[in-house]
């Protein structure tokens, strides 16, 4: 669960078709666990990674999704602006 969500963009498919969808880009901050009626029963797999290499991780084939790629560098960006 979380206290902080800050929606960062939004990518949108280059082509128009109905069955291609905009994709929001959310940060959450401040998480913390909790369990709740109707979450799903798997624990999600953390992988830490440092922003700061990002292109590592991408030339290493561990992050392949596009829209995970684009969301990474978006955060990246936005916490450095936050950070100064």
């Amino acid at each position: 669960k979380t206290t902080a969500l800050r929606l960062l963009g939004t990518t949108s498919p280059r082509v128009r078709s109905p069955w291609l969808a905009a994709t929001e880009i959310i940060l959450a901050q401040d998480l913390y666990p909790e369990k709740l009626p109707g979450d799903e029963p798997e624990e999600l797999e953390v992988v830490p990674w440092k922003l700061d290499n990002l292109t590592q991780l991408v030339s290493s084939g561990q992050c392949t999704e596009a829209r995970s790629i684009a969301a990474l560098y978006m955060v990246r960006d936005y916490m450095l602006q936050q950070n100064g």
